[in-house]
């Protein structure tokens, strides 16, 4: 019988759900701060706001 040769299905299941996990987590902090304007800090936190 000859030697298997290659990655199992249990290992390239595993690499495809820790880079789905990956980019999961990278799709998570661009959606929180690419739009969250509190999150930056202003340049004039005592100031008026215009009206």
């Amino acid at each position: 019988m000859p030697a298997k040769r290659g990655p199992s299905v249990g290992s390239v299941i595993a690499v495809i759900l820790g880079v789905a996990a990956a980019v999961g987590v990278v799709y998570a902090a661009w959606q929180t701060l690419r739009a969250d304007d509190e999150l930056w800090v202003a340049d004039d936190p005592l100031g008026t706001p215009n009206a």
